[in-house]
């Protein structure tokens, strides 16, 4: 069509057409980063590394990354999942890998190309905020701690019934005390109990001392050891054998002995289910025991096998008096405990006559 004019000054002017501007500029990477969330790393953790062009790219273009992990740096493959701005791949730590903070050394192009065909040559990296490190604080860490693990202690007040150093006891939640040195910054120490036909049970100490959660009766192997912040964790230390034991004696038995009108001394036996501990006895009348008339009073109560007590009492007879009878009797507050400490309070065969 003809184009028109305009006068213009007692010129005549004809109008300019505008055509499209070309794009002659080769993309850029502006920036390294991660989604990933600022933590401790250890092997087989997988971190997104995120690159960032100056303008849209194509989809499909891949650049591949090199990442400062220690002796051996690894690389990962960046992909353009469509046309736009971002590059993403997944770095997976692998044995070996350290850094204090990670960040990309270098990149070399695949196939990148903007929109308009230019095709990406720079390979500077980008610096400061603009590279992981400036911006995120991953760190990568696949060292076990080699601090020098205690063994685990089992508390006194944890370690119930006869003795309190024999690792016997009815506390199912017991509690442990634990020497560690040269603990990691950000470490924990751990307490785990192990049991056949048990999930372990785990603790982490709090100024070396924690308490487990409920532990089955039975025989469990206590360990301490040591986790990173990254979660790499250390040798076990040697093993504690425990004994939980919550279950009182099923029975406990009075049986008298054979003994004559004349005897200065008599005896009767308590025999439990289980073993016990005659301590927990008591020789006061009406404690555990009430008295006839012809029982003066309980002289002795002796631990005469595991599960037997052997209770000798003075007798009231006298030699060419008149017979007597001598009755033991179980008193309401009667209570006999097991080795872990564990209460009997009831006695079969009472009361018992000689």
């Amino acid at each position: 069509p003809r184009e028109s004019t305009k006068a213009i000054g007692g010129f005549y002017v004809r109008p300019v057409r505008a055509f499209g501007l070309v794009d002659t500029t080769a993309p850029t990477i502006t920036s390294f980063s991660s989604t990933s969330q600022n933590f401790h790393y250890a092997q087989y953790s997988q971190i997104n590394i995120t690159a960032t062009a100056s303008e849209a790219i194509r989809a499909g273009n891949t650049i591949t990354v090199t990442l400062e992990t220690g002796a051996v740096d690894r690389t990962v493959l960046l992909t353009a999942a469509s046309a736009g701005t971002s590059l993403t791949g997944t770095y997976t730590v692998q044995a070996g890998d350290t850094s204090s903070d990670l960040t990309v050394s270098s990149f070399t192009i695949g196939t990148v190309a903007d929109t308009a065909g230019n095709a990406m040559t720079s390979i500077i990296v980008p610096i400061g905020a603009n590279n992981i490190a400036g911006a995120k604080a991953l760190v990568i860490d696949t060292t076990a701690p080699t601090a020098t693990i205690g063994v685990p202690n089992l508390d006194a007040a944890s370690d119930s019934g006869v003795s309190s150093v024999d690792d016997l006891t009815n506390d199912n939640t017991p509690t442990f005390s634990v020497s560690i040195t040269d603990l990691e910054a950000g470490a924990t120490g751990t307490v785990k109990a192990t049991k056949t036909g048990s999930a372990d049970v785990t603790c982490n100490l709090t100024a070396g001392s924690c308490t487990l959660g409920t532990l089955a009766d039975g025989v469990w192997s206590v360990v301490s050891y040591q986790s990173d912040a990254a979660g790499n964790t250390g040798s076990n230390s040697a093993a504690l054998s425990i004994t939980v034991d919550t279950a009182a004696p099923t029975t406990a038995t009075l049986a008298a002995s054979a003994a004559t009108s004349t005897s200065a001394t008599i005896t009767f036996t308590v025999t439990g289910s289980k073993q016990l501990d005659c301590t927990t006895l008591s020789t006061t009348a009406g404690t555990d025991f009430t008295l006839t008339a012809g029982i003066s009073a309980i002289a002795s109560i002796a631990q005469t096998s595991n599960t037997v007590c052997t209770v000798t009492a003075t007798s009231t007879a006298t030699a060419g008096g008149g017979a007597v009878t001598s009755t033991l009797t179980a008193a309401a507050s009667f209570s006999v405990s097991d080795q872990a400490g564990n209460a009997k309070t009831t006695l079969s065969g009472s009361p018992q006559s000689i």
